[in-house]
């Protein structure tokens, strides 16, 4: 199965050839980069869904709040520091 980098050859392919890909990932802290629409799912059903960038930048879901939470972050670690 091939494997991209984040913000490498997937979306070059995607704007190029004018494809969909579908990911599924436990990693929500590389979703923003890979995609235009995000689904979370919690437990097998969809917590909430639609374009990454309302959705990461301001979840609805105290699901999505969570994971996001969970993601280590530069400016997060510089506040603690």
């Amino acid at each position: 199965m091939p494997t991209f980098e984040a913000g490498g050859e997937a979306p070059k392919l995607q704007r190029e050839l004018g494809v969909s890909y579908l990911f599924i990932t436990h990693n929500i802290g590389v979703v923003e980069y890979i995609a235009d629409q995000v689904a979370v799912m919690n437990r097998g059903r969809i917590e909430e869904q639609g374009p990454a960038g309302e959705l990461l930048g301001a979840p609805r879901c105290d699901y999505t709040r969570t994971l996001l939470a969970a993601v280590p972050r530069i400016d997060r670690v510089m506040q603690h520091a």
